[in-house]
């Protein structure tokens, strides 16, 4: 099959060209810096704090936590003469799985308030079934770090097997996430002494990716080293496929100039899906750092994807940047743009529409909208007690607390019946008889 497939700008630096379609063009983000290949010293994973957990508990070793903010000069200091001296790196990535949160984030957040943290950067120990072990404040060197680590070590050492060892089950899925966590290790050494062969960068971002370490130069410097007539080879498609995840990459650039060709190889819903999920990722950085101007890049670089509902796929994405930004006037104002009546709507998408409304718009006229939405979901689907509860949430905010408990009973009363979970339900009705705030933890 052949057909022509043009090259789009997707980021300001790259140039438009086209290429024939029986080859897929190379599109490369040769300025991008390249801050986040393989490690330097200590290994950090870079995933949530549940995974860390997770992750440790399989392989079934102690967590090292590095809390703080780059920002701070102590910070780098520690990066710079700690964590990337040999001494250091062979005995943290040896013993420990290290990991590191900045406290602006939500789990860096959630260890800074937990443990009453004040003075940062810190270092702390944790068991993998999140139990503090210890905890090492600034300033730090080396040998304060290690003597920390040794300590933590043998109180983890001392706990019984039950505290860090998996279940028998899981025992044979543990030792294959050891092998392959003690090769990304060996794999570390052999990316800092220079190995760049194709097939090595191959593995290694694998690797990475499995392990949630930061992995996008790895990717580039694989892409960048193959030639061009080899993006058509099986294991290259799927490669640039697995790795378009962030719009700042080569493999995402490379994924979009050529959607056409990955469309008839792949799929197209799979490939516009694919796109999609990143631009959202992008959104969500842009969201967690608050920052209008990068929000307005991804918009710019959804303009240049060309996709087939590009409309639809936008008001979600701004839908989800002002609902992570909590900016609740303009997301209820550009819902209620889009879902007007509710009419030909997905019902549960209304209903989260309308319980986000409930819990977060203070606009009258807005939330009486969201309740013609959830009578119109209760109209369809009567049997259906979560719209109910919605309803009764709604009611409340309304300050009409009477008809709320009668709502909230009667969702009840249909959960039990088809024998539903229905806690929420319960704690809506709690807040609902102490007049109470809404909160977003009442559905979990």
């Amino acid at each position: 099959m052949l057909f022509h497939t043009a090259v789009a700008a997707i980021l300001p630096s790259n140039a438009c060209t086209a290429k024939p379609a029986n080859q897929i063009s190379r599109q490369a983000n040769s300025d991008a810096p390249e801050t986040c290949g393989g490690a330097l010293g200590i290994s950090f994973f870079t995933g949530s704090w549940q995974q860390a957990l997770s992750t440790a508990a399989k392989l079934q070793r102690p967590v090292f936590v590095l809390l703080g903010n780059y920002s701070v000069t102590e910070y780098r200091q520690l990066e710079l003469t700690v964590f990337n001296h040999e001494e250091t790196e062979l005995f943290f990535n040896s013993h420990f799985f290290n990991c590191k949160f900045n406290p602006a984030g939500t789990d860096g957040a959630m260890l800074k308030s937990k443990y009453h943290l004040m003075q940062l950067p810190v270092c702390l120990f944790f068991s993998p079934t999140g139990e503090l072990l210890l905890q090492e404040n600034s300033p730090i060197d080396k040998e304060k770090l290690l003597n920390a680590g040794k300590k933590a070590l043998d109180i983890f050492r001392q706990k019984p097997d039950n505290a860090h060892m998996m279940p028998v089950s899981n025992q044979q899925l543990s030792k294959e996430f050891t092998r392959e966590y003690i090769q990304l290790l060996e794999y570390h050494i052999k990316y800092k002494n220079g190995f760049r062969s194709p097939d090595f960068l191959y593995e290694y971002a694998y690797l990475l990716k499995k392990f949630n370490e930061p992995v996008q130069t790895v990717v580039n410097q694989y892409l960048s080293g193959i030639n061009i007539t080899d993006f058509s080879l099986p294991r290259n498609v799927l490669f640039i496929y697995d790795f378009a995840d962030d719009i700042q990459s080569t493999a995402f650039s490379l994924l979009v100039s050529n959607r056409f060709y990955y469309s008839a190889i792949l799929d197209k819903q799979k490939t516009e899906q694919r796109i999609i999920e990143a631009l959202k990722s992008a959104v969500f950085n842009a969201a967690v750092n608050n920052n209008n101007a990068q929000f307005n890049a991804v918009l710019s670089v959804l303009k240049k994807c060309r996709l087939a509902d590009e409309q639809k796929t936008e008001l979600s994405l701004r839908a989800l940047f002002f609902e992570k930004t909590n900016n609740w006037p303009d997301y209820s104002g550009l819902i209620i743009g889009q879902y007007r009546n509710g009419e030909n709507i997905n019902p549960d998408l209304l209903d989260d529409a309308a319980w986000k409304f409930a819990i977060h718009v203070n606009n009258e006229p807005k939330l009486e909208k969201a309740l013609q939405w959830t009578e119109l979901n209760m109209k369809q689907q009567p049997y259906n007690f979560k719209y109910r509860e919605t309803y009764a949430a709604l009611l409340y905010r309304l300050n009409e607390p009477k008809k709320a408990m009668k709502e909230a009973e009667r969702a009840k009363e249909i959960a039990r019946k088809k024998g539903d979970y229905y806690l929420n339900t319960l704690n809506l009705i709690d807040i609902i008889q102490k007049k109470l705030p809404l909160t977003e933890d009442i559905r979990n």
